[in-house]
């Protein structure tokens, strides 16, 4: 009788591990799909940090805006750097967190800027009527990587300057003005 009962407990013992185990898979399969099809999980704010007050957030914004809906577990940082590679040519570095379960950080880094630069017309030797810092005009530097940008926030007056002669052919701002390397040799000497 004693192992009767013995063989009795063994066998509903077994029997609740076995269902134990399949209710806690099939809680699990619950679980995933909710978590793979649910719009519970899916990009519904971003917010932006940035590094440097020329970066206009809300274009950074808008330049992410395909970023909305999509799943943020799938969500990766190279998608989010050639979104905004486009938009920013002087980017540096982007950081992406992720806020579970529907919001994203994205953090930017933009290049630094080492030089102003001031437009010279080739005849008059002399360069184009500067305007003031904080005016609200654009005015052009040059970033570490040699690339020409124009922002309106002012950089700081301790940049040295670097002149440029405009031979009918004035540089936009997002474009490779000078090597890198020209940069370095400057540090460096």
């Amino acid at each position: 009788m004693l192992r009767r009962v013995q063989h009795v407990y063994v066998d509903w013992q077994q029997f609740i591990l076995r269902w134990f185990f399949v209710g806690t898979a099939i809680v699990l399969i619950f679980v995933l799909g909710f978590l793979m099809f649910s719009p519970v999980v899916r990009v519904r704010a971003i917010h932006v940090k940035r590094s440097d007050t020329r970066l206009d957030i809300e274009q950074v914004q808008h330049a992410l805006a395909p970023l909305f809906g999509k799943h943020t577990l799938f969500l990766s940082q190279l998608e989010v750097l050639s979104l905004l590679r486009g938009v920013i040519p002087d980017l540096r570095k982007v950081r992406l967190e992720k806020q579970y379960p529907a919001d994203i950080v994205v953090s930017v880094e933009l290049d630094p800027i080492v030089a102003r630069t001031e437009i010279v017309e080739p005849a008059a030797g002399e360069d184009t009527a500067p305007v003031p810092e904080g005016t609200g005009a654009l005015l052009p530097y040059l970033t570490d990587k040699g690339m020409l940008i124009e922002t309106d926030a002012p950089q700081g007056a301790d940049l040295p300057v670097i002149y440029l002669v405009d031979w009918g052919a004035r540089p936009q701002s997002g474009s490779a003005v000078l090597p890198p390397e020209f940069f370095m040799g400057l540090r460096d000497a």
